[in-house]
């Protein structure tokens, strides 16, 4: 989404990776200072909490009246939170993507027609650090959008810019 908006550096495009879990999803989004990502991660985090708030919820004798009620508010507190950030991730404007990019596919196919492949020529034998160094040093700038490739046809790729 952001390389749609303005081309990024090479740190906050092809050399960011996704976060695994929840976790350090947090994290990835303060770093990126991504509130939506932020708020995603944080209620994931708190979804984490849902099974124990869940089990004391229906009231039983053995615990007290203020548990249950904590619990319960806890519960709906979080249930809310989702309800929001999914309908708040429904008025988010995404850029169009023909394939999905997860893929080693739908990778291929964004940089099929893209010049920023003489960039990388050669870094699949270095070690993942020296990559990312050198990537890094070129101090181009990426983009998403619509470009004529060298097959004369208009299509969406990921491509660089020189500074």
């Amino acid at each position: 989404m952001l390389m749609a908006k303005e081309p990024q550096p090479a740190s906050r495009s092809i050399l960011l990776t996704r976060p695994t879990n929840a976790f350090s999803g947090v994290w990835a989004a303060a770093q990126r200072r991504s509130p939506l990502l932020f708020a995603t991660a944080l209620t994931a985090v708190a979804a984490e909490l849902m099974p124990v708030l869940l089990a004391n919820v229906p009231f039983s004798l053995t615990q007290t009246y203020m548990a249950n009620v904590a619990c319960t508010h806890a519960s709906l507190a979080v249930l809310g939170s989702m309800v929001l950030i999914l309908t708040a991730s429904m008025f988010v404007r995404w850029p169009h993507m023909p394939v999905d990019p997860r893929s080693v596919a739908g990778a291929a196919y964004y940089v099929a027609d893209s010049d920023m492949l003489r960039d990388v020529a050669g870094l699949s034998t270095v070690r993942r650090g020296e990559a990312e160094k050198r990537v890094a040093e070129l101090g181009r700038r990426y983009f998403y959008g619509r470009v004529v490739g060298s097959s004369g046809r208009t299509r969406m790729v990921v491509d660089s810019v020189d500074r």
